[in-house]
């Protein structure tokens, strides 16, 4: 399940992937419009990790933790 969390005015993903803890920031910030732009691209990234596609340098290409 990812969980959308606020942090100084931004919008940051909290998820579990592959039996390790992510927590991506974004660009958004914390408005209910972004929210459910945000809730939307969740709902289909939950749906990726359930049937085993999901990709995580194709939503998160600048993050760290795309080589891991």
């Amino acid at each position: 399940m990812v969980s959308i969390i606020s942090r100084y005015g931004k919008l940051i993903l909290d998820f579990y992937y592959m039996g390790k803890r992510c927590r991506e920031t974004t660009n958004l910030t914390d408005t209910p419009v972004n929210r459910k732009k945000l809730e939307k691209v969740i709902e289909k990234m939950e749906a990726e990790i359930i049937l085993g596609l999901f990709n995580y340098a194709k939503y998160f290409p600048k993050s760290d933790k795309v080589t891991k």
